[in-house]
């Protein structure tokens, strides 16, 4: 029967565990705490990555406004890109 919780897989870190007659790795399911860490850690990953595409947005739109400036200022297409090229 498969389990509905996630499961941990721990390793057996003795070195006898042939002469001891226990398994080397061995799966348990995960305990309350250790799902709700691994929740938080998904939620700030997901933050993180919410945080770095508003960045990223961000650095595009402020390219946009940056290239309509210097076009305004009479700047030419190739003067332009020689400057962000940089």
């Amino acid at each position: 029967m498969v389990s509905e919780i996630p499961q941990v897989l721990e390793a057996c870190c003795c070195g006898q565990c042939a002469e001891k007659g226990h398994p080397r790795r061995t799966y348990r399911d995960m305990t309350p705490a250790e799902l709700a860490e691994r929740d938080q850690r998904v939620a700030r990953a997901a933050e993180d990555e919410a945080a770095r595409e508003a960045e990223e947005a961000q650095r595009e739109a402020d390219r946009a406004e940056g290239v309509a400036a210097l076009t305004a200022l009479g700047l030419t297409e190739a003067q332009i890109e020689a400057l962000l090229s940089r």
